[in-house]
Order: structure tokens, then C-alpha cells, then sequence
């Protein structure tokens, strides 16, 4: 599989009007863009220093600090537990063209990037969520995978249009932080007609499936989110990974000073060759995820184990690491029952 050719290729998209910098900054739409966009050498130069500094204090001294207060796990669920539900009204808003229950016009154009042609495009009737939709369910197709995990699958918005896009999956698992968004993210399955395997809230540093659980694991712009816990993320979609793994986030490497301020300013991470660095895992694939957002550009990092097996989901805890028995309603580790609640197996609080 040409992995670049299938990013760039545009058939995927409607319409794609090529525009320029400063009509994207007059647009009174794109007052973020403005915001941005004004920041001073000094300001820069201030993050990239208290950046740094924070970084040493981590490694060095062992510190547990983030760049934004707002990036802390406990802060980054409480934020979601409470806009719950948020990301299939958007969904639907664009599904129904774009028109909201109160009747109210909504924008259905998005400003995307393109680094290899260094050209800014507005899609019309498009969302920013289908380049990372499109790739994985043609990855998974031309590979012939069968099991996939999602991690930070929030109300399982994206996941659904990969379920319908890719063909003979046999188990598929959504992880995410919040519970109630996986509440939400169910109703919205079974409203659509879609099902999967294992509901399942978790801290994404600690999945609780064994080794080479699935085929492939990927995420999209979910680590973004807890810098701290980046490399023990990829680490983890790694081990539970019997093949390959597709991991999609902010990009500072191959975006605009757009993005790279903005993940600056929000304390996102930083995403270098590091981070991938695994014993059991190599790079095939590291560059920039063309039409995505403009102010929030992507890239996309694939790995591929070095000893590939097929996928056999097995549970596990996700603190004590022993064998997981499930039935309907219960949990069952070690003897001690855990309830599941809604059919969502929830290690959320532990």
C-alpha cells in the first residue's frame, strides 16, 4: 500500500477550494487563527523556555508537571465526563446538512493543510475527522485486519464510520477515559444500527487486554490531550498491538505556525521519533496528515511489530495485570466481582 498516495489522494473529500493565508485570517469565523497568529516572538519564546524547563524538572527530578494545568488526566476526564455527549450532536448537526433541531444554519466548511503542497484548502461539506477516518479503515482493508482497538474513543463518532468502512472485522474494543461518554458513545451505536465488542473506560496507560490483543490499535488526537503520559501510551497501544499501530496527533514536526503555536499554548506534546522508539515495534510510516485542520495539523505515525500474530483479545486488570473473567453483569478478577454498568466495563476510577 502507497500509504502517502492514499493520504493525498483528495477523491475521499467534497469540494476543495484552494484559498489564501490572509483570507483565512480576514474570515471573522477564524477569530482562534487571529489569536494566534499574533503572538510574539517574546510570547514563543516564553513557552518554548517554560517548556524546557519543565521537561528537566520531570526527568531529572522525577516531577509530575504538565504545561497546562487543563492537561492533567483528572482535569482532562472531569472536562469530558461533562460535555458528554457534545461530539454526536456535532455529528448529527453535519449529518442533517448542517441544520440544528432549533433550525439554526451551521458552517459545514472546514480550512484544511496541506505540508507537501504548503497550501491551504477550505473543504466544503466536510468534516476534519474523515482523512484519519479514511486512512485506517484503508489500512485495515488492505491489510486484512481483523480486531481493532480504539484508544480515546470518546462518543465513538469516528470509530462508527471505520466500523462502516472496513470490511471483516471480527472484534472491535473502544477505550476511553470518560465513562459517560461511553455511555453516550453506546446509544449512539445502537441508534445506528452499529455494534461492537467491549465498551471499556480506562486510563489509556494502563489497557487492560493482554499482549497482542488486536490487530491493530490506533488513536486519533486523543494523547494530545495527556502529555505525561504520551510515551507510556504509545507504549502500551504497542504492546497490546499483534501487528501494526496508527497513532494520529497534533503535529509541531510537519505542520504551519499556526498549529505549532497552538500546541504551544495548550500544552500539548511535542511528538518526536522518541516517543516511538520500542523494542518490539519500528517506524514505517512518520509524516504530515494532509487535510486536516489548519490550525490543529496532524500528522500520522505508523509502526509495525517486528514479530506479527494474529490478534486474540484477551482482558486482563489494568493495574494488577491478572486474567479478567467477564459475564453479563460482573467483572470477575482474582475471586473479586467488579459490576459493569450499562455494559460498560469501567476501570475509570481505579
Amino acid at each position: 500500500m502507497d500509504i502517502k498516495q492514499a493520504l493525498i489522494d483528495k477523491q475521499f473529500l467534497n469540494e476543495t477550494n484552494e484559498i489564501g493565508f490572509d483570507e483565512l485570517v480576514k474570515d471573522p469565523l477564524n477569530e482562534e487563527i487571529r489569536y494566534l497568529n499574533n503572538f510574539s516572538f517574546y510570547r514563543i519564546f516564553k513557552l518554548i523556555v517554560k517548556r524546557y524547563l519543565i521537561n528537566f524538572l520531570n526527568i531529572f527530578l522525577k516531577k509530575k508537571i504538565v504545561y497546562d494545568k487543563e492537561r492533567a488526566v483528572e482535569n482532562v476526564k472531569a472536562k469530558y465526563e461533562k460535555i458528554a455527549g457534545s461530539y454526536i450532536d456535532y455529528f448529527y448537526d453535519h449529518e442533517n446538512m448542517g441544520i440544528t433541531k432549533g433550525g439554526t444554519q451551521k458552517r459545514e466548511n472546514y480550512t484544511a493543510f496541506n505540508h507537501h503542497e504548503n497550501k491551504i484548502y477550505l473543504i466544503r461539506g466536510g468534516r476534519s475527522i474523515d482523512p484519519p477516518i479514511n486512512i485506517v479503515s484503508k489500512f485495515c482493508n488492505h491489510h486484512n485486519l481483523k480486531s481493532l482497538i480504539e484508544v480515546g474513543a470518546g462518543e465513538l463518532t469516528t470509530l462508527y464510520p471505520i466500523i462502516k468502512k472496513t470490511n471483516g472485522l471480527n472484534f472491535i474494543s473502544a477505550l476511553e477515559l470518560s465513562p459517560n461518554r461511553l455511555k453516550h458513545g453506546k446509544a449512539f451505536l445502537k441508534e445506528k444500527g452499529a455494534k461492537i465488542n467491549h465498551f471499556v473506560a480506562c486510563d489509556a496507560s494502563n489497557i487492560p487486554y493482554e499482549d497482542n490483543s488486536f490487530d491493530v490499535s490506533y488513536t486519533q488526537f486523543c494523547i494530545e490531550q495527556v502529555p505525561l503520559l504520551a510515551k507510556k501510551i504509545i507504549d502500551e497501544m504497542i504492546r497490546v498491538s499483534s501487528k501494526y499501530v496508527i497513532i494520529m496527533e497534533p503535529s509541531y514536526e510537519f505542520s504551519n505556525k499556526i498549529t505549532r503555536n497552538r500546541i504551544l499554548h495548550k500544552g500539548f506534546p511535542i511528538l518526536k521519533n522518541s516517543h516511538f522508539k520500542n523494542s518490539k515495534a519500528k517506524i514505517i510510516y512518520r509524516d504530515g496528515l494532509p487535510f486536516t485542520r489548519y490550525e490543529l495539523y496532524g500528522e500520522i505515525t505508523i509502526l509495525e511489530k517486528k514479530n506479527k500474530y494474529d490478534g486474540n483479545p484477551i482482558m486482563r486488570h489494568p493495574t494488577n495485570h491478572k486474567k479478567i473473567e467477564l459475564s453479563d453483569d460482573f467483572i470477575i478478577c482474582d475471586g473479586t466481582e467488579i459490576k459493569i454498568n450499562n455494559g460498560i466495563i469501567d476501570f475509570s476510577n481505579i
